[in-house]
């Protein structure tokens, strides 16, 4: 198994590789003007630059109708085999992903919502709970809502 990084000077470039038969996946992206790499999300995550935000442009290409469409014309075998769901996912998946995280139980994570809301969903959720959409829409009573809403953004509550 092996991973490696080669900087050349002159046309100052990076070129990332690793070993496709490894275990390591490669992570790598931008983060506040820095390329981030690295074989563990706990080196992205170690760095000052990195932000665990939540990107929308990458989140909406996620997201593209397409995508939901190609799933739905999947014919039932690709989707179910000997009685395992998701069977096309898990054949990609097993590719870059080692196995014991790919065949285990689910597990529950905890998502930084709070910081979310008071970071990078802020305008959207104002936009959501502002006095005008509620009293338009007119199924809750603005001011409770609002009053909360503003705790929340002061740090008094969650």
């Amino acid at each position: 198994m092996f991973a490696l990084a080669l900087w050349d000077r002159e046309t100052r470039t990076v070129t990332l590789a690793r070993d496709r038969m490894g275990e390591k996946p490669l992570y790598y992206g931008w983060q506040g003007g820095v390329f981030l790499f690295g074989s563990e999300l706990k080196a992205l995550r170690a760095h000052p630059a990195f932000e665990g935000g939540i990107d929308r442009d990458a989140l909406a290409l996620y997201l593209r109708h397409n995508v939901v469409e190609f799933a739905w014309r999947l014919p039932l075998h690709m989707k179910i085999r000997n009685g395992q769901g998701k069977w096309l996912l898990r054949q990609v998946l097993y590719q870059y992903v080692p196995h014991s995280l790919i065949e285990r139980p689910k597990m529950g994570f905890g998502v930084p919502l709070d910081r979310w809301l008071r970071g990078p969903l802020r305008d959207w959720a104002e936009d959501l709970l502002s006095h005008e959409r509620l009293t338009r829409e007119g199924f809750f009573h603005p001011a409770p809502i609002r009053e909360k809403w503003a705790e929340h953004l002061s740090g008094r509550r969650n």
